[in-house]
């Protein structure tokens, strides 16, 4: 007889298995169950005969052939287990006694000798460069005969690297805090596009340029003397200099008389914009 379809029963859908009905006969033979894969055995420590718990056992210890039986077996990793441990309660102990979190705050924040803060304050780690552009006057006969406007020429730049730092630094009875800024500067030929410290221009005479300035709302008789002072000098409101010379301090005949007759007010022989700048920036400062 022709059988019908498989269809799952109750029963073989629970295990998994279909059965096979026949049409006409139900005491006719049947064919044979497909027989069931094996299931793997659950791990559970009753699993686990003889000689495999005691292979686990033997994983800490050492064998026993070393000793001739078992009486005298150690385990093998006591020593690393006992300083793992003695390590850990003394990390416990000086974390408790020492406070690092508060002590790691105080070294990182706190403004005081030794801290990170003032460190970085006192050196800063960073690059300052000083870049400066000078105006060279190229017609200055003209200009001083009054038969040409004033022209000038862009020349630059003159670049230095400034080492900023904090000197005699001290720390008051009344929180306050003394120090002296510094502002050493080096020449950086390789940052300066071909331009060299020794480079000649005609550059105006600060000098003679502030010595009127200041003397142009003094008396009559004052300004004639300042003429008198400065024709006998020979002094010229543009003259040749060195572009370093400018910068950090050139010898004027003025400069020189001031410093000699009036040293409270004239307090230098040479007069340079950036040495005075340098200089003024590097007064003692109170915080």
């Amino acid at each position: 007889m022709k059988d019908l379809p498989q269809f799952p029963s109750f029963w073989g859908w629970i295990s998994q298995q279909h059965m096979r009905v026949p049409t006409s006969d139900p005491s006719g033979p049947k064919e044979p169950r497909q027989p069931r894969a094996p299931r793997a055995p659950r791990v559970t420590v009753s699993n686990y005969g003889p000689t495999t718990v005691q292979g686990v056992i033997d994983r800490f210890y050492t064998p026993a052939d070393e000793y001739g039986d078992k009486s005298g077996r150690r385990p093998r990793c006591v020593l690393i287990l006992l300083m793992v441990g003695l390590l850990g309660i003394s990390t416990g102990t000086i974390m408790l006694l020492t406070d690092p979190y508060n002590t790691l705050f105080q070294w990182k924040a706190t403004f005081a000798e030794g801290g990170e803060m003032f460190g970085l304050w006192e050196k800063p780690q960073i690059e300052l460069y000083l870049r400066v552009w000078l105006w060279n006057v190229t017609n200055r006969e003209e200009f001083l005969a009054g038969r040409e406007k004033l022209r000038v020429q862009e020349v630059g730049p003159y670049t230095y690297r400034e080492l900023f730092t904090h000197e005699n630094v001290k720390f008051n009875e009344n929180g306050t805090m003394t120090s002296t800024p510094t502002h050493p500067l080096v020449w950086v030929p390789e940052k300066s596009e071909g331009r060299s410290e020794n480079d000649t221009l005609i550059l105006p005479n600060i000098a003679l340029l502030s010595i009127t300035n200041v003397m142009a709302d003094a008396s009559l008789f004052t300004r004639m003397g300042v003429n008198i002072l400065v024709r006998q000098t020979e002094s010229q409101p543009l003259v040749e200099m060195t572009a370093r010379e400018f910068m950090f301090g050139y010898e004027s005949p003025l400069v020189t008389l001031g410093n000699k007759f009036m040293p409270s007010w004239i307090m230098f022989d040479k007069l340079g914009l950036i040495d005075r700048v340098s200089l003024s920036a590097a007064a003692s400062r109170r915080m």
